[in-house]
């Protein structure tokens, strides 16, 4: 699957024949422009006038993508042009019932307790017929000054034993090429990373066996150097450049409402007021604030937390404030700007950032401009600034407007309107100006990408490193070119971490491939800065889906603090902290020390600790050494002047001993227990290895 591929390929991905289908997403073709024609097909089981087409590709637009059922026999259907990649999609059934593909071959947690069905198109799908090289960010890309340049191989061809591929840069010489992961398509990905590489590079790869080298171009494979190479794409109007900070943060998630109370002045009334420590419901306060974090700041710092991450904080009638009225003013629940103000004075002289959560998909429904068309309907000066279809607007479920899944308390901002967009970036730029250093973002998926480019433009404008994430489960390919986020709420990293070490359900080969794949399907500035979560406010706890076994969940918790991006820590998963879905995943914090598991605590603040030593663990490049059964070794590689990391992992139950080819030459000294590494493992344990002096 080179860049020359045929203009026409069937690829059936439905099995069922389109006459007894109730659905189907079938590939008709790929045109020359690279985009694939993809046929869905949906067979209501329910009375249904219209039909649409809501997916990752449309930013989960209800509407955007209809299907049409002309001949009356009750099928509907569309063609819809689509890039390679991995894409997300449902039906949605007369704009309100969402329906996930029953005949697809893939489906993913939607984030909301069902799932989304799953097509992967081109280098996604799995399949390798041949060498496969492209012009797109996941094959050639920049970090920094050096060239990225990728490779996908077929097992047992390119990278067979005894055969050496390398790519040939013009006016950089032959680099070699390594293999960074053998995937579950059955290829091989090979990598080389060229130094100062000239700009707008031509190259080719080299395949050297016992014969003569063979040479692979944009014509395929061939005899002779080909005079023709790849073209490194044009490079964008602004270099893809990550934050630094991130690279060396620790960061801690906090939901204001329930990690501390710390001014009794503005605590909730009422019948829904709640004691601190209560089993939190839906519509519960429990007093938390922005007074109590700031009393806190030196537990974070203790515990090696550099960053933060605060669930919204302004003005909203909610205990989650998702529903915001005042995107200018701090909740008085929590404060106010002088509370802000002493927040990130306090933060500054512990050298310590912030992120604040971005929710411009929907405002609450007592927000200044859709509190208007609520008064005055028609008449409103502000109507465009939503989808309002009935009048008089009545806020309710479903009601006449569009809103956030059906929740009339959230309805839909209107961000194609200048007047809406000019009102939010200026929302974006003025807590950026009022200290903040950097924005996570609500459902972002669900706005056109034109806005997240001007967002960041506008971001980056009034502070270079500001930190940008976005909330994607899945693949977030279409946000990570350099124009959007830098970074994602790394959720496919989360689901293989659980499976494979909070819950033992994978082995590690599965576990490196699921890993393995997430890495390479980004840019590298991005990936050195992925926001690595085990848990939110949106998910089940970590211990609790650890089954209350507090090993595995230390487990999990070893391999983010090892792995490449940020660490995070859902507030209260350091010293055990249990909890269901939303609501119960929001519990008060365990102030009292008899409440809390101490040899959680204690692990955690030594991972940070090593993490803070070690440049290996926050710049080091990754390589698996070993991925067998429930054992998985690899290495971060040496940086800034520190020594290389081996991580061992051992998800299985039994003690095990690590073949000594997979750790290197010792001795070694494990850095989380201080003592020298005896070559064995414990069951459910972990060992960061350091070369002893």
């Amino acid at each position: 699957m080179h860049a020359r591929w045929p203009a026409l390929l069937v690829l059936v991905l439905a099995a069922a024949a389109p006459a007894t289908a109730r659905a189907a997403a079938i590939v008709e073709a790929r045109d020359r422009d690279g985009l694939y024609r993809v046929r869905f097909r949906y067979q209501p089981v329910i009375a249904a006038e219209r039909v649409a087409l809501a997916g990752t590709f449309n930013n989960w637009d209800r509407a955007r993508t209809p299907l049409a059922d002309p001949d009356g026999d009750g099928a509907f259907e569309a063609v819809v042009p689509l890039a390679e990649g991995i894409h997300q999609y449902k039906f949605v059934v007369n704009g309100s019932t969402w329906i996930t593909d029953p005949d697809a071959a893939e489906r993913a947690p939607d984030g909301h307790g069902g799932e989304n069905a799953v097509l992967r198109l081109g280098a996604a799908d799995g399949k390798a017929a041949t060498l496969q090289h492209e012009a797109s960010p996941r094959f050639v890309h920049r970090a920094g000054a050096d060239l990225v340049i990728r490779l996908r191989a077929p097992r047992g061809d390119a990278s067979r034993t005894g055969v050496a591929v390398a790519v040939a840069v013009a006016g950089a010489g032959e680099t070699p090429m390594e293999c960074v992961l053998a995937d579950d398509g059955g290829a091989d990905w090979l990598e080389a990373t060229v130094p100062g590489a000239p700009r707008d590079a031509r190259y080719v790869f080299k395949i050297a066996g016992d014969k003569r080298p063979s040479w692979f171009g944009p014509a395929g494979l061939a005899e002779k150097k080909p005079r023709e190479g790849f073209r490194e794409p044009p490079a964008p109007a602004r270099a893809f450049e990550t934050p630094e900070w991130v690279r060396d943060a620790v960061f801690y998630q906090v939901f204001p409402e329930r990690f501390r109370n710390g001014d009794k002045a503005n605590d909730p009334q009422g019948p829904t007021a709640r004691p601190w420590g209560a089993k939190p419901a839906n519509d519960s306060f429990h007093g938390g604030d922005l007074r109590g974090l700031i009393e806190k700041l030196d537990y974070l710092t203790d515990l090696g937390v550099t960053a933060l991450y605060l669930n919204p904080i302004f003005l909203a009638a909610s205990n989650h404030k998702y529903d915001t009225a005042d995107y200018l003013k701090i909740d008085p629940a929590f404060g106010d700007d002088a509370t802000w103000k002493e927040l990130v004075r306090e933060l500054r002289r512990r050298d310590m950032r912030v992120i604040l959560d971005g929710v411009f998909n929907h405002t609450g429904d007592e927000f200044f401009a859709f509190e208007d068309i609520k008064k005055k309907g028609r008449e409103s000066r502000f109507l465009d600034w939503y989808f309002v279809r009935e009048f008089p607007v009545v806020v309710k479920k479903d009601p006449g407007y569009e809103c956030w899944w059906g929740f009339g308390d959230l309805p839909k901002l209107n961000v194609e309107n200048p007047t809406v967009r000019a009102y939010l970036m200026d929302v974006g730029t003025r807590w950026i100006e009022a200290g903040a250093d950097g924005w996570r973002l609500d459902v972002p998926n669900e706005l056109p990408h034109g806005f997240w480019v001007e967002f960041r433009e506008r971001v980056k404008r009034a502070r270079k490193d500001a930190y940008i994430v976005g909330e994607i489960w899945n693949d977030a390919t279409p946000w990570l070119k350099g124009d959007q986020f830098d970074a994602v709420m790394n959720y496919p990293v989360r689901d293989a971490c659980l499976a494979f070490l909070a819950r033992g359900e994978t082995d590690a080969a599965t576990f490196d491939r699921h890993v393995g794949r997430n890495r390479l399907a980004y840019p590298r500035p991005a990936v050195e800065v992925q926001f690595n979560l085990l848990g939110s406010h949106d998910t089940p706890r970590l211990r609790t889906l650890a089954g209350g076994d507090a090993r595995r969940a230390r487990l999990a918790q070893a391999f983010v603090f090892t792995y490449v991006g940020a660490p995070v820590v859902y507030y209260g998963d350091e010293v055990g902290l249990e909890g269901e879905k939303d609501p119960d995943c929001r519990r008060c914090f365990p102030w009292e020390e008899a409440a809390q598991d101490g040899a959680t605590l204690d692990w955690v603040r030594r991972l940070a600790a090593i993490r803070r030593a070690e440049p290996a663990l926050r710049r080091g490049p990754f390589r698996t050494r070993l991925a067998r059964g429930p054992l998985y070794v690899y290495e971060r590689g040496a940086a800034a002047g520190g020594a290389a990391i081996v991580c061992v992992l051992n998800a299985g139950e039994a003690e095990v001993e690590v073949p000594a080819d997979a750790i290197g030459a010792g001795p070694f000294t494990d850095l989380l227990t201080g003592k020298p590494w005896t070559g064995r493992i414990p069951g459910i344990g972990a060992a960061v290895l350091k070369s002893s002096p």
